[in-house]
């Protein structure tokens, strides 16, 4: 059966082939499925030790890894046109979803900055998150999407929380799957046009809605 990697290529593959020659920076955002389905601590966290890029904190809430207690280190990403240096200071707290080896930023670049010195620190850490998404900071903002940074459209912790604990309470066949069919419309070609080509992504889209597996996704996708 395919894998999730296998079918994230295939769907690269069809997003890079439509895509017009770029000519800048280009940050495709996560859902929070993606954000979930790749981590390895999701859960409330609270700064104990400042730093800049990397600091020191512990689990306030444990949704799924280290439970609630443990101390550890998160590199927070940083991006040469800001925050270059993104800082933590004690009693700051997050919701975040963290990874141990990588994180799954999926970048498109043709441009390039300076160099920054700062990112020559070499602090070790456990875990780091992804550019511009994984963390939000608590209590949350008052914004129109104020979980936007973790890929929801939700307004509170609760209503995220139980979309969390149901998404993992799936099997992990099914988990992947619900992924990749969010990952569907980001593959429509900008290039098509008129009714003929509507009708055709409609009919597809539908077909991979109703798909059941993973392998018939891919089917029908290939």
């Amino acid at each position: 059966m395919p894998s999730y990697r296998t079918v994230c290529l295939l769907l690269a593959l069809a997003i890079v082939c439509n895509l017009p020659p770029a000519a800048a920076t280009t940050i495709v955002p996560l859902s929070w499925r993606e954000l979930v389905y790749n981590s390895d601590f999701i859960g409330i966290v609270e700064c104990t030790t400042a730093g800049g890029i990397v600091a020191e904190y512990q689990v306030i809430e444990s949704w799924q890894g280290p439970p609630q207690g443990t101390r550890l280190r998160l590199r927070m990403a940083v991006n040469y046109w800001e925050p270059q240096f993104p800082i933590s200071l004690i009693g700051d707290k997050f919701l975040i979803t963290a990874y141990k080896s990588h994180d799954p930023t999926i970048l498109m670049s043709t441009s390039s900055g300076g160099a920054v010195p700062l990112w020559w620190r070499n602090i070790p850490a456990e875990y780091s998150l992804p550019l511009f998404q994984g963390s939000a900071k608590l209590p949350l903002s008052k914004s129109n999407r104020p979980l936007g940074s973790l890929g929801s459209d939700r307004s509170d912790l609760e209503s995220f929380k139980k979309d969390i604990q149901e998404f993992l309470d799936l099997s992990s066949a099914q988990r992947e799957l619900s992924v990749l069919k969010e990952l569907w419309p980001i593959v429509n070609s900008p290039s098509e046009s008129g009714n003929t080509a509507q009708s055709k992504r409609g009919r597809l889209a539908l077909q991979l809605s109703r798909a059941s597996s993973v392998q018939e996704y891919v089917s029908i996708l290939v």
